[in-house]
C-alpha cells in the first residue's frame, strides 16, 4: 500500500465520521425541540382546561346569587372571588405566554376564546341573565374550539 491511499482511506474514515457526528447531532437537536414543543403543549392544554372550568363553574353560580344579592355585592363577591383565584389567573398568563412564545399559530383560535370570556365578564355586570348564558354558552364552545386545535397540534407534533 502505498502512502496516499492510505491518506484518502484515513480521510474517507474522518470524514464519514464527522458527516455522522453532524447527522447525529442535528437529529438530537430536532428530538429535542419536538419533546420540548410536547411538553409546552401538554403545559398550554392543561393550562386552558383549568381555566375554562373554573371560569364556567364560577360564573353559573352568579345569576343566582345576584336573585339574592344586589348587582354590587354581586360583584363585590365575584371580584373578590377572582382575587382570591391566583390559581386561575397564572393559568390565564400561562397560556398567554405558551402561545406567544411557542404556538403563535393557535392565537387566532385563544383569542377567540379569551374574547368570549371577557363578554362573559362584561354582560354579568348587566341584569339580561339570557345574554350572559348565551356568552358562557359561547365560552364554552370555544373551549372546546381551542382544546380541539391544540389535539391537531399535538397529532401533528406526534407524527414529526
Amino acid at each position: 500500500m502505498n502512502l496516499p491511499t492510505i491518506v484518502l482511506g484515513l480521510l474517507t474514515i474522518v470524514g464519514s465520521g464527522v458527516a455522522s457526528a453532524v447527522v447525529t447531532s442535528r437529529l438530537n437537536a430536532q428530538k429535542t425541540r419536538q419533546d420540548l414543543l410536547r411538553q409546552k403543549l401538554e403545559e398550554l392544554f392543561s393550562s386552558v382546561q383549568n381555566f375554562g372550568h373554573s371560569f364556567v363553574l364560577a360564573m353559573i353560580s352568579y345569576p343566582d346569587a345576584r336573585s339574592c344579592l344586589s348587582l354590587e355585592q354581586a360583584l363585590k363577591e365575584l371580584q373578590l372571588e377572582l382575587q382570591q383565584s391566583q390559581h386561575d389567573k397564572q393559568a390565564l398568563r400561562k397560556c398567554e405566554m405558551l402561545v406567544a412564545l411557542y404556538f403563535p399559530d393557535l392565537g387566532p383560535a385563544y383569542s377567540v376564546w379569551d374574547e368570549r370570556q371577557e363578554e362573559v365578564i362584561e354582560l354579568l355586570k348587566s341584569s339580561d341573565t339570557a345574554r350572559f348564558f348565551e356568552a358562557l354558552k359561547a365560552f364554552n364552545q370555544e373551549q372546546k374550539n381551542l382544546e380541539a386545535a391544540l389535539s391537531k397540534k399535538a397529532l401533528a407534533l406526534l407524527k414529526r
